[in-house]
């Protein structure tokens, strides 16, 4: 009996595939192990990146990325606190922010003219409204957002 030979451009075709699809995959990118804070990471994330955040406060305002996925690990415990400095988080296009509490911001959330995905935060004691959407409105699913002195 003998036994099938294996066809070169077969094998050569798989591997190629294989390689072509794992450079479309996008990178993970952890805070505080990759990055010190949200901003650097976010600053570094390409389209279709994820960036994981660590429990902890994080004193900074943020400005999220176009498509890059913003995940905390606790919704209580992972806190993004603004110091009243501006906006907390500023909206990007396809961007997602999920598991966050976001407070002590002038405005939790501010979406000029993009579509983030609001889902699963905790947006509370912000100076002025919780999301502010300016002409386009975002997806704000599953949140707690109150105690903010404008809406």
């Amino acid at each position: 009996m003998s036994t099938p030979k294996k066809n070169p451009f077969v094998q050569i075709s798989i591997l190629l595939i294989l390689i072509v699809s794992t450079g479309f995959a996008g990178r993970k990118i952890l805070v505080p192990h990759d990055f010190p804070t949200i901003h650097a990471a976010l600053g570094e994330a390409d389209e279709g990146d994820t960036v994981y955040v660590s429990r902890g406060v994080y004193y900074e305002n943020i400005a999220l990325a176009d498509n890059v996925a913003l995940i905390g690990q606790d919704m209580l415990r992972t806190v993004i606190d603004g110091r009243r400095l501006g906006p907390c988080v500023l909206g990007a296009d396809g961007a997602l922010i999920t598991n966050f509490t976001i407070k002590n911001g002038l405005t939790g959330i501010l979406c000029k003219n993009t579509r983030p995905i609001i889902e699963r935060n905790f947006i509370v004691d912000n100076k002025g409204a919780g999301v502010h959407a300016l002409i386009s409105l975002p997806d704000i699913n599953n949140n707690v957002i109150y105690r903010n002195e404008w809406t």
